[in-house]
């Protein structure tokens, strides 16, 4: 019983980062130049590609007059099954604040139409 939970485990985590890769295309389709997507936490540290049992802690920053919420539903509805991911949802103007700076100070951007990477 051991071995099988094992096999399925290493099998899952071997998946991650195709259903990953495939949750990024389908944000940045329907996102556009809309926002910009961070990768941040352990996992930038590590790459997003990687089959690691850590979860992916991503950031989609959207500009002032965005809808936090509805990007926040879209980005869930989106993600596959099976992929642990934490998604935080904010305007540009909060990357100002120092605790969001130190929260994306171990980042990778993925995606940055609104150049958020000059910004931090």
């Amino acid at each position: 019983m051991l071995r099988e939970f094992l096999r399925q485990r290493r099998r899952s985590l071997a998946e991650r980062p195709r259903l990953f890769a495939s949750y990024l295309e389908a944000l940045r389709g329907s996102l556009g130049d809309r926002a910009s997507i961070i990768l941040f936490g352990g996992r930038a540290a590590v790459g997003p590609w990687r089959d690691e049992p850590r979860d992916y802690d991503l950031a989609i920053v959207v500009p002032d007059d965005v809808d936090l919420e509805e990007v926040e539903e879209l980005a869930r509805r989106l993600r596959p099954r099976g992929l642990p991911v934490d998604i935080v949802v904010l305007h540009l103007s909060q990357l100002r604040d120092p605790l969001i700076r130190q929260m994306l100070s171990r980042r990778l951007v993925l995606h940055d139409p609104l150049g958020v990477e000059e910004l931090l």
